[in-house]
């Protein structure tokens, strides 16, 4: 007898799914202070990813495998949010500044979470690239988020207001997660590439949306199709009427 088989099912698959989550979380929680540990020992991001100090890669790509599987099942569990919030702390103890006030519940905070953890994979450690996957299809979840597979076998994601990010998946992880694991078919994406590189601006991207946003409007204007500028427009003109009315019943009191 399991310690669940006295109670109802259903309320024993929640019981476990919440250990499972909370187990998972003490887990997040170890890596992520490992990492802090590791690049801090070494006297900061900067010391640490010099050629001098880089000794400890093979440790900190380990640390972020791990960190990725956890991503992973968070996913398989429905818990979208969790697994993104795994890639960005990740990001921010790594060193990566705009990830400490990241949203991972707004579609922007999604969009720049997994677009930094794609740059972070090419920049500071390889173990970034098993996050990647599972950050793209967490943030696909959102229904203000958009995504797709181009007809150049790119994946996009992106926004109204930040624009659309692409994906290279040479193994099509992103796909067997959504098909195998979601039971999800992956929609395709009808526009081509605008021909805007952004990625090099990721973290600036992901730090700025904390900020004046002007560079993540800049991307999102240069980076969306022609016919999406329009739900682009609609959607700030909405924002700025409903700006000033809270402003207007602010006055009025």
């Amino acid at each position: 007898m399991t310690k669940f088989e006295h109670i109802n099912p259903s309320l024993a698959r929640e019981i476990s799914k919440e250990n499972i989550i909370e187990e998972s979380r003490n887990k997040v929680a170890e890596n992520i202070e490992a990492i802090k540990n590791l690049i801090e020992n070494a006297g900061g991001p900067e010391e640490f990813y010099s050629s001098a100090r880089y000794e400890s890669a093979g440790e900190l790509e380990q640390l972020l495998r791990e960190l990725a599987a956890l991503s992973m099942e968070a996913i398989k569990e429905g818990e979208f949010d969790m697994a993104l919030d795994i890639g960005r702390q990740a990001l921010e103890a790594s060193g990566i500044e705009g990830a400490r006030t990241a949203s991972v519940q707004s579609p922007d905070g999604m969009v720049a979470i997994a677009e930094a953890t794609n740059w972070a994979a090419k920049v500071i450690s390889y173990g970034f690239y098993g996050l990647k996957p599972a950050m793209i299809v967490a943030a696909a979840q959102d229904p203000g988020v958009y995504f797709g597979i181009g007809d150049d076998g790119a994946y996009y994601l992106g926004s109204p207001t930040i624009g659309m990010a692409s994906f290279h998946d040479p193994n099509d992880e992103i796909g067997y997660i959504m098909v195998n694991h979601l039971k999800q078919r992956v929609p395709r994406w009808e526009y081509p590439w605008s021909g805007i590189s952004r990625q090099e601006d990721s973290f600036v991207i992901l730090k700025d949306l904390g900020a004046n946003r002007e560079l993540a409007d800049k991307y999102a204007e240069a980076t969306l199709p022609e016919d999406l500028k329009m739900i682009r427009q609609n959607h700030m003109e909405e924002s700025f009427h409903n700006r000033l009315e809270i402003l207007g019943n602010l006055l009025k009191k």
